[in-house]
């Protein structure tokens, strides 16, 4: 095989690598895109969590059962923005 000729085969062998790439690379944008929606709820939801904690231990040092129940209130809203960032039932455009 003469010189041109491999080098013909290895372009040859190059554009169908480079299609493989190219299709493997669509997939990894596709979900990079999805993660990136995904990441406000979670972001929303770790403050809800983390809010609910600082109230939590407000309610243990003094025994106001307010703040218990607002630490609650906020582990539920939390909770559901957890699974929303999942499933993504639920789309709110501002998170997105």
């Amino acid at each position: 095989m003469s010189s041109m000729g491999r080098v013909k085969a290895k372009l040859a062998d190059f554009k169908k690598d480079k299609e493989e790439i190219s299709a493997l690379a669509k997939g990894h944008e596709e979900a990079r895109d999805t993660a990136s929606k995904n990441d406000g709820y979670f972001d929303f939801a770790e403050l809800l969590l983390q809010i609910a904690i600082v109230l939590a231990s407000v309610a243990m040092l003094t025994k106001a059962r307010w703040a218990f129940y607002a630490s609650l209130a906020l582990v539920a809203v939390g909770l559901f923005f957890t699974l929303n960032g999942y499933t993504l039932f639920l789309r709110i455009g501002f998170m997105e």
